[in-house]
């Protein structure tokens, strides 16, 4: 993954977290990154690729945190996020 944009580390970071108990602070904290960059960034001088590239992201880290729902109610995940059964 290229990173144009200083917001993507955050991200990677959540995408590349193996520990379920530590995924949910990652997400956190790539999406309060990105939301610290719309709120410094007026409308005007933002690009529209980092526009794009900030949706795409934020839907990404919305995906991640069903998958983690997912696997807590089913019984893969306890509610800390700690895996049961060997899963993740």
């Amino acid at each position: 993954m290229t990173l144009r944009y200083e917001w993507q580390r955050f991200y990677k970071a959540a995408v590349s977290e193996t520990q379920p108990g530590e995924m949910q602070e990652a997400i956190t904290k790539a999406e309060h990154t990105i939301q610290r960059r719309l709120a410094d960034c007026l409308p005007p001088i933002m690009d529209a690729a980092e526009k794009r590239a900030i949706g795409d992201t934020l839907a990404a880290l919305a995906v991640l945190k069903s998958l983690k729902l997912i696997l807590c109610r089913a019984g893969n995940l306890n509610p800390t996020g700690r895996a049961w059964r060997g899963v993740l």
